[in-house]
């Protein structure tokens, strides 16, 4: 029983995990591009650096502060990106956003309607190893297994 289990529920399941985070991401895109336009003024544009993530790695964060005005009133925001769930965070895209956008310019973001307080400069991009890596090494795992019970089964009959 745990044999089967080890053979296709688990890679089978990271294979869906990674085919899952492919289609959210092209959802999210999806509802990003419907979303009104509004012109915002990037007022700061810094990397914040964290030595003491939770993970126990360095992690970087690019700060992106700016103001836009949507339906006659002022607002701020500080959330360049609308990002999906990535397995493996891409910390050079946080040097991306930074290059991209600096203070001073003037760009295009997307504001939720419902709740105009929250805008978004783009949608972060899905990280490769996020997306092809979990099926493929799922397949490898898969590949593993097989061989490993097939060369016990030769060996015991």
């Amino acid at each position: 029983m745990i044999s089967a289990l080890l053979k296709f529920v688990v890679p089978f399941g990271l294979i869906l995990v990674g085919m899952f985070q492919t289609l959210y991401y092209r959802r999210i895109k999806g509802v990003f591009s419907q979303l009104p336009t509004v012109a915002v003024e990037i007022v700061e544009s810094k990397l914040h650096d964290n030595p003491w993530s939770d993970t126990g790695r360095r992690e970087y964060e690019a700060i992106i502060c700016y103001k836009y005005s949507f339906r006659g009133k002022e607002y701020t925001g500080n959330t360049p990106a609308l990002r999906g769930y990535n397995l493996w965070p891409d910390y050079e895209y946080e040097w991306v956003l930074l290059d991209k956008y600096k203070k001073g310019d003037v760009v295009n973001a997307k504001v939720l309607p419902a709740n105009p307080e929250i805008a978004y400069l783009e949608v972060a991009p899905l990280h490769k190893k996020s997306a092809i890596l979990m099926p493929v090494v799922s397949i490898a795992y898969l590949a593993f297994i097989w061989g490993y019970f097939y060369m016990i089964g030769e060996a015991l009959f």
